[in-house]
């Protein structure tokens, strides 16, 4: 389904409002952004340009750049070159060094990308056909960013970070599809991280579907994470192997490479 922010949750909703600005006879009519209560009540600040609630943050822009408010009408001291709406409790945004992130306490990462998404806002891979359209499902839990060197990675709510390709690997991840995961993907500390957190994820969403739980589902959900945990062990080792074994593989496909560039046909004389 199409995601949808603050749903079912009542916020004060974004209004353009004319104004009079200016002194004497240079008074212009100027459009302003402000915020209207549930209540019916307009809020008297007022703002350059303004974004929705989300979050229980709004993204609003002032003269001396943007910044949020909250719903009891705060305004942060802080200020940006450019920024994006909250999402997942972190919201994107720019400063003279590069974009990172910040949470609704105000602090900052200390990490500096060139880009940087929204939280959950990754499409997955799943793209279902529906009556009036397309469906499109995200990954919660992830953002994408561009480094400053232009690599494209993925990012979690702990800073772990791992190439931007592993993302349809961590599309849907369940225990199983982690167990049936090849070794290409367990090299990157990152990515491994990330997907044990979706394997939890999703153990606790069955367990709290269960209505009753007995010593054999407990055990399945113990046994399965200790399985993980082998894999994880097998794949590094795995990984290790064949970090040892390039170097006479390598020698190996060069003897084959020559073979192959100086293998010559001769026809018989008659």
């Amino acid at each position: 389904m199409i995601r949808r922010k603050n749903e079912g949750i009542k916020y004060p909703i974004r209004e353009t409002v004319v104004e009079k600005v200016g002194k004497g006879l240079r008074k212009n009519l100027r459009r302003m952004s402000t915020f209207r209560n549930p209540d019916g009540r307009l809020w008297e600040e007022r703002f350059e340009d303004a974004r929705g609630f989300s979050d229980g943050l709004a993204l609003v822009k002032l003269e001396d750049g943007w910044t949020y408010v909250d719903v009891n009408r705060a305004v942060w001291k802080e200020r940006f070159e450019d920024a994006r709406d909250f999402s997942e409790g972190l919201a994107p945004v720019e400063l003279e060094d590069g974009w990172t992130y910040v949470d609704a306490n105000h602090k900052l990462w200390e990490e500096r990308f060139k880009t940087a998404g929204g939280f959950g806002s990754i499409y997955s891979s799943k793209i279902e056909s529906i009556p009036n359209g397309i469906a499109y499902s995200f990954i919660s839990g992830l953002a994408e960013v561009t480094l400053k060197n232009g690599e494209k990675y993925l990012v979690d709510h702990d800073k772990n970070m791992c190439p931007a390709k592993f993302k349809y690997e961590l599309d849907g991840m369940s225990a199983d599809k982690f167990l049936g995961l090849g070794t290409d993907c367990f090299e990157n500390e990152g990515f491994i991280k990330m997907a044990m957190s979706f394997v939890k994820r999703d153990l606790l969403k069955q367990v709290k579907r269960h209505k009753e739980i007995d010593d054999e589902y407990a055990n399945y959900c113990v046994e399965t994470l200790e399985e993980c945990a082998k894999k994880i062990e097998r794949e590094r080792a795995e990984i290790e192997r064949l970090r040892k074994d390039k170097p006479e593989s390598d020698k190996k496909r060069e003897e084959l490479i020559k073979k192959i560039e100086n293998f010559g046909v001769t026809k018989e004389s008659k």
